[in-house]
């Protein structure tokens, strides 16, 4: 019955998006997805909350930071989910507490990713002393020989445009800085102005990376969310970069290793609780209404009993569950295979038949659909609803007024930071910028500039080994 219900999916989504029977379609549709997504949902929950209880039971500093949001998680799922006698009111609220503690996590997600952003930035600062410290194993006369050949073979490698445009973007932002102030403004005016006639929203999306790049942009409580990481970038903007001493170089290197392996441990806990509260999501919201097969139900639930128990009790959760983990094996697989095959007929229903669904009643079931869908696209942290932004489009002085905004905020951001900062901030948006060259003398004639200016030999030597590390990668 279940191959019949899914074989008979994929014909109503081919047929749906060849506009035949539509009417039809679009109910049969919505409730063959919704069932979709429902056992998706089921399978993904038990297997992500499990990992999560996992990590949670060896209560760590990082897990710690969590203990809020977990207890958060662990209730709604409870009460929306694993309660047996759970009815409609019980499935709302608890739809109600996970959506206003995805919101959370996706604040705090930002505050991480603003941190991230900035300790990368004293990365490529002390990278480019580090040699004037430390023995370099590279020979610098490679530096004058054959280094820039080496660069120009590694872009051209590719016969993929796509490829050798990121390549570009890599080595810009690795090689020495040297441009001036009024060019590198100049280039991201002209980034600016590729913009016109698309829409707004794509425009700001521009500028929220390159603020982001760059340290200017700051979230909602950032300085208080985490005190080590705040106490971290404090110490590290205490220190002076030009003509730095040994031991305050190994000081500062001292504090940013040990931030970036603080981001990166609290960063993995956020994102396993946040899969799992995006499963809980997608379990809540097809509830009610989504066909799920019986036995596979049972098994993932007595999985997430498990999971709770473990996730109250913060300790790692039981063995005892073996058989359930056997008996869904390979069904995510199955359910990926079936999602990815029929989920392209979202797009037609959103670009075309949004209007006629409304009229059959259905536009509510769609806009689920369409919550759904992101929940299940792998970037965990994505906002569920658009920004009502989208469909204005930018025109020229909106482009310059923007562009002008940012242009202001970076050349106080020069006037205040040290020359190491900037050169690093320039790369950086440098490195994010849609290709500003035109042809491949352009780009020799850049990179050749860029190495014969760099009279620095720290910095020559730190150059040849990122770039080497790139080129062999």
């Amino acid at each position: 019955e279940e191959d019949l219900f899914m074989a008979e999916l994929s014909n109503i989504a081919a047929e749906l998006s060849k506009g035949k029977n539509v009417d039809m379609n679009l109910s049969k549709y919505a409730d063959g997805m919704n069932s979709l997504y429902g056992r998706m949902g089921y399978v993904k929950l038990a297997l992500n909350l499990y990992s999560f209880a996992e990590v949670y039971g060896e209560d760590t500093q990082y897990t710690q930071l969590v203990s809020d949001y977990a207890l958060r998680l662990a209730n709604a799922v409870k009460a929306g989910i694993s309660d047996e006698n759970a009815d409609e009111a019980d499935s709302d609220k608890a739809l109600a507490d996970i959506d206003e503690l995805r919101d959370e996590l996706i604040e705090r997600m930002e505050i991480l990713t603003a941190f991230t952003d900035r300790f990368q930035v004293y990365e490529y600062v002390l990278n480019r002393i580090e040699y004037n410290f430390k023995e370099c194993d590279i020979n610098s006369d490679y530096y004058n020989d054959k280094f820039e050949k080496d660069i120009l073979s590694y872009i051209v490698s590719d016969k993929d445009n796509s490829v050798v445009n990121m390549k570009i973007c890599q080595v810009v932002s690795q090689i020495p800085m040297r441009l001036s102030k009024n060019k590198f403004f100049e280039l991201l005016h002209d980034a600016f102005t590729l913009y016109k006639g698309s829409d707004t929203a794509a425009v700001e999306d521009f500028i929220y990376m390159l603020r982001s790049v760059s340290m200017l942009h700051t979230p909602e409580n950032f300085d208080t969310a985490f005190d080590v990481l705040s106490d971290s970038l404090n110490k590290l903007d205490s220190f002076s970069y030009v003509d730095m001493t040994q031991e305050d170089y190994f000081e500062a290197a001292g504090v940013l290793a040990d931030a970036t392996d603080y981001v990166v441990n609290v960063t993995d806990v956020f994102v396993l609780l946040m899969d799992a509260v995006n499963d809980a999501y997608m379990v809540l919201l097809t509830s009610g209404r989504a066909i799920v097969d019986g036995t596979v139900r049972q098994h993932c639930l007595k999985i997430i009993d498990m999971a709770l128990d473990a996730i109250y009790d913060r300790v790692l959760p039981t063995e005892d569950s073996f058989d359930s983990f056997v008996a869904i094996e390979g069904v995510q697989e199955k359910l990926l295979t079936q999602l990815s095959s029929d989920s392209y007929a979202l797009d037609d229903v959103h670009n075309s038949y949004m209007g006629r669904a409304e009229q059959l009643g259905l536009s509510e079931d769609y806009e689920k659909l369409f919550k759904l869908e992101r929940l299940s696209s792998g970037s965990s942290f994505m906002k569920l609803v658009e920004d009502k932004l989208s469909n204005i489009i930018a025109d020229e002085a909106y482009i310059n007024s923007r562009c002008d905004e940012l242009t202001n905020e970076l050349a106080d951001f020069f006037v205040e930071h040290e020359r190491p900062f900037n050169r690093a901030v320039m790369s950086a948006i440098l490195g994010s910028l849609p290709v500003f060259f035109n042809n491949m003398e352009e780009i020799k004639k850049y990179i050749h500039v860029a190495l014969g200016q760099c009279s620095d030999e720290a910095e020559r030597k730190s150059c040849m080994k990122l770039m080497l590390d790139l080129m062999n990668e």
